[in-house]
């Protein structure tokens, strides 16, 4: 997780972008340059994946890359950047491994394989993605992928605006100075990883410790309320995968968070406040935490629209519904 308390810093990079001259000067891999021309905006989404039907949040067609883009085949099936690097209107075959502060505008990231995340940021490299399409490649329900969508490992800071992340175990596991907008992270396929047997944890956006996060105006559909069947539903709920919308778990101290003005779906709970560690010990926790104006879906049976701890320092909880309107009050 990132640790680094330092503010975004956009990337002053004075060159000409032409996304190839400076993938070139930037990756350790090999490149095979062609052509493919993307539908414009993703595949509509399962009409039962609880999307809102307003129109008021991101979804199919809205956002994601977009456009005749250049292929981008990656030796080894990984892009290693570690200068440095502005890509732009590329479609990647393979993941990304960022050291360097970079910035992502109008790319697709489509990684085969089961290494860490399709995009990891690390060594206090910066990332900007701005118009960006990430997933694994196509794979059957439980064969294994990428766990995350966005890694956070070290970054010093992490901002995504107007992208469509989805297929991963989650979308984004984040630290320090991260910003989330006007994006829609969705459909999370649950699988067991072959290395551990274990279930993967299905959810939008995961911390595990980290300061200055700001999730404003997303659509974030961890999974719809139906029951999750491998072959039929794979989108479905399944409760032996922890899912949440947004997943607050303390193993380090988390603060300063606000989410806004987004859709939150997902798991039996769609917003998991916690204030203890899954150790059992309490770090600084959960604190300043604000809420507002956001619409909570339906949850399955058993469940509710959050879970919260008593340590959970919350500065502003106001204006959040549920998809029925109906008023959803603060924890306490």
């Amino acid at each position: 997780m990132a640790r680094s308390t330092r503010a975004h810093r956009r990337v002053a990079i004075s060159v000409v972008v032409i996304a190839f001259v400076s993938v070139l000067g930037a990756c350790t891999y090999g490149i095979t340059p062609g052509p493919v021309t993307l539908p414009q905006g993703p595949p509509a989404p399962d009409p039962t994946a609880g999307i809102p039907s307003t129109g008021t949040f991101p979804a199919a067609g809205s956002i994601g890359a977009t456009g005749t883009l250049t292929d981008v085949f990656p030796a080894g099936g990984v892009m290693t950047i570690n200068t440095p690097t502005i890509l732009s209107n590329v479609k990647i075959h393979g993941g990304l491994d960022i050291y360097a502060n970079t910035e992502l505008h109008n790319v697709y990231v489509e990684q085969d394989g089961t290494w860490w995340g399709n995009v990891v940021v690390r060594n206090n490299a910066s990332l900007l993605a701005e118009d960006c399409t990430i997933k694994p490649v196509d794979k059957s329900p439980n064969e294994a992928r990428a766990q995350d969508g966005v890694l956070d490992v070290e970054a010093s800071s992490i901002t995504i605006e107007r992208c469509d992340i989805s297929g991963s175990g989650k979308a984004a596991l984040i630290g320090d100075n991260t910003t989330i907008t006007d994006s829609w992270f969705h459909d999370f396929t649950p699988y067991k990883d072959p290395s551990t047997g274990q279930w993967t944890h299905k959810d939008a956006i995961m911390t595990m410790g980290g300061a200055n996060i700001n999730i404003l105006r997303d659509n974030l559909a961890a999974n719809n309320t139906s029951t999750y069947n491998a072959t039929t539903n794979p989108n479905g709920f399944d409760p032996s995968t922890q899912t949440a919308a947004i997943l607050l778990q303390p193993w380090t101290p988390i603060s300063n968070v606000t989410i806004e003005d987004s859709f939150l779906q997902g798991g039996y709970y769609a917003l998991r406040m916690q204030a203890t560690n899954p150790d059992g010990t309490k770090p600084t926790g959960l604190t300043g935490l604000t809420v507002a104006n956001n619409e909570f879906g339906p949850f399955p049976s058993g469940g509710g629209f959050y879970t919260y701890d008593d340590g959970t320092k919350i500065v502003n909880w106001s204006g959040n519904v549920s998809s029925t309107g109906s008023a959803i009050p603060q924890p306490s």
